[in-house]
């Protein structure tokens, strides 16, 4: 078995692949229209979880095309992050280039990612009850927060379930009157959400001892 590639040989590969993937983009015809940072997280979260969309992982790579072009101001840290985490995989072996970079989509793994969302919005409830704002809460997670805004928009109700079991666990007892607060005041932003894209597959009830039970 031959041993990983040299630096040399990566790089080569590496500039013949952004040569050959940059033609593809429409955004290498024409002054770019640069992604976003939370563009780039999101896209970069995609890649980590399989999910990614092979023309915006092309974007992404035009977008350092050009950012590295003469008189273009240096990548942005997420960019580099994202090629660093890619190069390494590649070099673990776990996958080929192209899958590292995320021009090769997984498939058969919607699951997990749901998993990780819940997780997410869990954190953030997490946060909440330890006196956080909202804002801050995301920002001590330190993933894109359009990724966590929409774990929070689309998994508030199940994170609550995540938090009460945790609690129930550690024989925390039940909700105080502020986290109870708290905790309405989440519904009645989840109602909103609800009143725009229908029933949700979990109802979650606060009775006026205990709260965190759901109703399917």
């Amino acid at each position: 078995m031959s041993g990983p590639p040299s630096e040399e040989e990566l790089w080569s590969s590496y500039k013949q692949m952004l040569a050959r993937e940059s033609g593809k983009s429409q955004c290498a015809q024409r002054e770019p229209k640069f992604l976003t940072l939370e563009q780039i997280g999101r896209i970069a979260y995609d890649v980590e979880h399989g999910t990614a969309k092979p023309d915006d992982v092309r974007h992404l790579l035009a977008d350092f095309c050009a950012y590295t072009k003469a008189g273009h101001r240096c990548p942005p840290p997420q960019l580099l992050d994202y090629l660093s985490s890619a190069f390494q995989r590649y070099l673990d072996g776990s996958c080929t280039l192209e899958a590292a970079l995320g021009l090769k989509r997984k498939r058969g793994h919607p699951k997990a990612d749901e998993q990780d969302r819940i997780q997410m919005a869990a954190e953030i409830l997490r946060q909440r009850l330890a006196g956080k704002s909202h804002q801050s809460a995301l920002r001590k997670i330190g993933y894109a927060t359009s990724v966590l805004g929409e774990a929070w928009r689309d998994y508030r109700l199940e994170a609550i379930a995540v938090v009460e079991n945790e609690r129930r666990k550690q024989g925390c007892g039940s909700w105080s009157e502020q986290e109870k607060r708290l905790l309405k005041s989440v519904l009645k932003d989840q109602a909103k959400v609800d009143a725009n894209a229908g029933p949700r597959k979990a109802r979650i009830i606060l009775p006026e001892e205990h709260s965190g039970k759901i109703e399917r």
